[in-house]
């Protein structure tokens, strides 16, 4: 009764370490859809800043520069520098967020790996006393068998 008491709660602590398992994976997937989206972002902020600074680049080589023009373009350049921060600033909170996840998805399958051993050696064992129980029945039915003869 106690090994079945043992394995029915190894089974059971078993299907609750594999939906905390589904779900440590889930969670690091999104982290990990996150860190892309914000890597794109960052591309794009990047390509921004680069066609800004090109753009400055062109207005400086012309003839006739004005001042207008000069701080039109300064504080175009200082605003993709910003947003390229901003950017750069979430891309090290989701890296941190997708490194968090990681290790809750390697202790969740560290759990669930552990309940599987356990469940399989309590099965083997449970196996082998029903196996040794018959054993001795059949040792018993032919000790009978023996001395009635």
């Amino acid at each position: 009764m106690a090994r079945r008491n043992r394995l029915a709660a190894l089974a059971g602590m078993k299907q609750v370490r594999e939906l905390q398992l589904r779900q440590a994976e889930m969670r690091l997937a999104e982290s990990n859809d996150a860190l892309r989206r914000v890597e794109l972002r960052r591309d794009e902020a990047v390509e921004a800043l680069e066609a800004g600074q090109q753009g400055w680049s062109d207005a400086v080589s012309q003839p006739y520069l004005s001042l207008q023009m000069a701080a039109s373009w300064s504080a175009s350049l200082h605003l993709g520098e910003d947003a390229l921060r901003e950017v750069e600033a979430e891309r090290s909170d989701a890296e941190s967020e997708r490194h968090a996840r990681t290790g809750d998805w390697r202790g969740s399958s560290a759990r669930a790996d552990l309940v599987r051993s356990l469940l399989r050696s309590a099965d083997r064992d449970s196996r082998r006393h029903k196996d040794e129980a018959a054993l001795n029945a059949i040792e018993d039915r032919t000790a009978r068998g023996r001395s009635e003869s």
